[in-house]
């Protein structure tokens, strides 16, 4: 679906936005991770229209989450980050994994046990991969020479341009849910404490706390 005006708008004043590249991923995994709770909490009082809906907004945010660190991200990363290739090769072969899952969904029948059951693994699989991701990963990016800075300008104007193909059909129902406005809240107190927390000219990315409940990798 081609751009409209309005949401050709939000592209460039994304591309002008000044965001640390971990904040912004960081913000995208505690989003998907509310979707998750969402979906858990209410799946049984849901009907399998509202079932499938909250479950397409899952997929459609880790799909486009996935995406733009595959095309941005990692590969800056691979360049610029010590010590990295062996997280990233496995980030890689993960997101495969978690595509392969989110198929099985977008193919499956809202109304089956089954759907919910392929929800329920596909949060636990997106955990284990936000906690090494965000524990192990992040930390080296933290201390590397990455520009964190213009690549978080160019992983948000990426992300409003797939926003944006996706149509405001898709994405327009997650907005003024419980759930996003909760996040939307979180967020506003995260930033709150970064400026707090940290000088201007060195925002963290690293010291990150897990959204995750899974122990450490063996």
């Amino acid at each position: 679906m081609a751009a409209t005006t309005s949401h050709r708008g939000e592209i460039e004043r994304s591309a002008e936005r000044h965001v640390d590249a971990l904040v912004l991923l960081r913000a995208d995994h505690e989003q998907v991770d509310a979707l998750f709770k969402g979906y858990e909490k209410n799946k049984g009082k849901w009907d399998s229209a509202r079932k499938r809906m909250a479950a397409m907004e899952i997929c459609k945010s880790l799909s486009i989450h996935a995406q733009i660190e595959e095309e941005i991200f990692y590969p800056a990363c691979d360049a610029q980050v010590e010590d990295a290739a062996d997280l990233l090769a496995e980030a890689r072969v993960e997101h495969q994994s978690l595509r392969d899952l989110i198929s099985k969904i977008e193919d499956g029948r809202a109304g089956d046990d089954r759907f919910d059951a392929e929800v329920k693994v596909l949060g636990e699989f997106t955990r284990h991969h936000v906690r090494e991701e965000q524990n192990e990963l992040f930390p080296k990016v933290h201390k590397s020479d990455l520009d964190r800075a213009e690549i978080g300008r160019l992983l948000a104007r990426r992300k409003a341009e797939l926003m944006a193909e996706a149509g405001p059909d898709r994405t327009a129902m997650s907005k003024g849910t419980a759930e996003a406005q909760k996040h939307q809240k979180s967020q506003k107190k995260l930033d709150h404490e970064l400026k707090e927390s940290f000088p201007a000219s060195d925002p963290p990315a690293a010291t990150i706390p897990t959204i995750a409940d899974r122990g450490p990798r063996k």
